[in-house]
């Protein structure tokens, strides 16, 4: 709870900066800025629209607003984000930098999904003495294992190294459809077998917190993609359906190995 109360403050602290300094860019810049046109589309502005509302309309304003004391996670935190995402796209401009920056994220999702999947199979990397040794200050160690350790395994459902299935699953339903792309569009070989290799990893970490909404939030992202490419359908058909064939077996096999829990998260929706 400390922790998650610090990453708020800090989280605060760094946008502040961030913004002040963009304001400062702005303002000196503002002729080559607005040659360029500045990086405000309506999703964004949606999206902090609805923040509002959602904090304004909920029965529990304080924590809509702070977010629970467990994470801090509140509007302050969403908007914190959506600065941040400002910033960066009003200093980003080559592509180049913005290439680095979708990568890092696309193999930091990876990394994240090979911990989920190893979660679901039983082998939690969590609970390695080598690993938490990176994440428990060490004066507390010795007092940590004395109390027995960490006990959050779930049954057959992975939560990566956000302690809830449902955010994982959040996370690898955003990141899913960006490697889609990816091997739906790749041109090269290499490219080819290393999108799948991708998709194939991201799929698999998208089933393994078994979460009805992640599994809903991936299927309506991935409907959106094919409306808006219906034009390329033919071009990339044949990719999808081996694609396709492949996630049923792999969430088949799942839902044999959880006892029928990937089926009854799908009843739930």
């Amino acid at each position: 709870d400390a922790f998650a109360f610090f990453r708020l403050e800090l989280l605060v602290v760094i946008t502040g900066a961030i913004v002040i300094v963009v304001l400062l860019k702005l303002y000196y810049e503002s002729d080559q800025l607005l040659d360029h046109g500045i990086y405000l589309h309506r999703p964004m502005v949606a999206f902090g629209c609805l923040v509002a509302v959602a904090t304004l309309a909920s029965p529990y304003p304080n924590i809509a607003f702070w977010g629970a004391y467990q994470r801090y996670e509140g509007a302050v935190a969403y908007f914190c984000y959506l600065f941040l995402f400002i910033g960066a796209a009003v200093f980003l401009k080559k592509d180049r930098q913005k290439r680095a920056i979708f990568f890092v994220i696309l193999a930091a999702g990876l990394i994240h999904a090979l911990i989920g999947i190893s979660q679901f199979f039983g082998f939690d990397p969590l609970q390695v003495d080598l690993v938490q040794r990176v994440y428990i200050p060490s004066e507390y160690l010795s007092l940590f294992k004395e109390e027995g350790g960490i006990k959050f395994q779930f049954a057959h459902k992975a939560y990566g190294l956000t302690y809830n299935p449902n955010y994982f699953g959040g996370l690898m339903a955003m990141l899913f459809p960006v490697a889609l792309v990816l091997f739906l569009y790749a041109r090269s070989t290499l490219g080819l077998m290393a999108s799948f290799l991708a998709v194939g990893t991201l799929g698999a970490g998208l089933i393994a917190p078994t979460s009805a909404g992640a599994l809903i939030a991936a299927a309506l992202a991935v409907l959106a993609l094919l409306l808006l490419t219906r034009q390329d359908f033919r071009r990339y058909y044949k990719r999808l359906l081996v694609l396709f064939l492949i996630g049923l077996l792999l969430a088949s096999a799942a839902d044999v190995y959880s006892g029928g829990n990937v089926k009854n998260e799908i009843k739930s929706m």
